[in-house]
């Protein structure tokens, strides 16, 4: 019994295929989309881009090669159809229209792009929370090799070590309450990020959710919309 807001993606260069053409996805957009006055949903950008690198990347081969570069440096027409493809497919699968909110992949931007989305009617781009302290609500959900290997620069022979990117449940929990306790605002008005598919197998980080959601109601907490927050205070 929570309000959230939840950004739209493609996650895919494409017309025919993606994250919005999956039929499970579709069916739970419908349905969260029903939920009246409980989700609210803004724009992450079709192709789900790295814009920062987009813009500026030299190398063909390297924007060929990774998905996350554009094929051409985007400009204004194409970062216009980056959210406008977004905002066409919400409508046709939810009957609905999207905030004028947006969150761009892996947070990556410059002046030139938040200067540009503005342009576009979209002048509010929503960060994660921060605290002086190094702690971070960008929940690192997506990160799911709990070992990666590493060249031993002695023998140079590859070496199992653990991910240090990667959290278990137990240090998500104490990483959200660390930020709660250490921050000087403490949760208010702060912006968790989470993504809502993971390709774990175990020990999925969305199982903190309900014990961490009963423990924030229980210091008095409630869980809002980004719209709801927004304001005109730089904290």
């Amino acid at each position: 019994d929570i309000r959230v807001t939840i950004f739209i993606s493609n996650e895919a260069d494409s017309d025919t295929a993606g994250s919005l053409f999956i039929p499970e996805n579709i069916a739970m957009l419908k349905k969260l989309a029903s939920l009246d006055n409980k989700v609210e949903f803004g724009n992450h950008t079709w192709s789900h881009f790295n814009h920062h690198r987009s813009l500026f990347e030299r190398s063909l081969r390297r924007r060929l090669a990774y998905s996350f570069l554009s094929d051409n440096p985007l400009n204004f027409d194409l970062m216009g159809e980056q959210i406008q493809k977004v905002e066409n497919k919400f409508k046709e699968i939810t009957g609905k229209d999207l905030k004028k909110i947006y969150r761009l992949p892996y947070g990556s931007m410059n002046q030139l792009v938040l200067n540009t989305y503005a342009k576009l009617g979209y002048d509010k781009h929503i960060f994660w929370s921060s605290s002086g302290q190094r702690l971070s609500l960008a929940i690192l959900d997506y990160i799911s090799n709990p070992y990666v290997y590493k060249i031993d620069s002695i023998t140079g022979k590859k070496e199992m070590i653990k991910n240090s990117n990667y959290w278990t449940s137990a240090e998500t929990k104490s990483i959200l309450f660390d930020f709660e306790r250490k921050d000087k605002f403490h949760m208010n008005g702060a912006i968790i990020l989470m993504h809502t598919g993971t390709k774990r197998k175990f020990d999925k980080l969305f199982y903190v959710l309900p014990d961490f959601i009963t423990e924030m109601k229980k210091k008095g907490y409630s869980f809002v919309t980004v719209t709801e927050i927004l304001n005109d205070k730089q904290d």
